[in-house]
């Protein structure tokens, strides 16, 4: 697949507004992110809500969401009226990789500030 610039341009540029729009990260009660390696990180398009937990918080494919980024009252429109993207972090069933390894949305959630994407 050849990735051309433009298009990694316009996913900075909604990675940008994204972040920009963040006041708080939130951990779900009971999750220490000290005593783990890494967490998943991703956006999350679709969520009713800018704020709180996110409805995704179960995966059917037995990821779980450990936390998440929570935006301004009214963030910056992402296209869909009502529907809002999110910042979220979590882990698959297998996690952590067993020989080290980390998988390439990686972040260490120690490093996980707001406005800011770690990698």
């Amino acid at each position: 697949m050849v990735v051309r610039p433009s298009t990694v341009h316009a996913a900075e540029e909604e990675w940008r507004g994204l972040l920009n729009d963040e006041v708080e990260i939130e951990w779900i009660p009971g999750f220490d992110p000290r005593r783990t390696r890494y967490v998943r990180q991703a956006m999350r398009e679709l969520e009713p809500s800018p704020r709180g937990k996110p409805r995704c918080a179960r995966y059917p494919n037995g990821c779980r969401v450990v936390g998440w980024a929570n935006q301004k009252r009214r963030p910056a429109n992402m296209g869909v009226p009502g529907l809002f993207k999110r910042r979220i972090f979590y882990l698959k069933r297998h996690d952590p990789y067993p020989d080290g390894g980390l998988p390439l949305e990686a972040v260490d959630p120690l490093t996980v500030r707001l406005g800011c994407r770690v990698s």
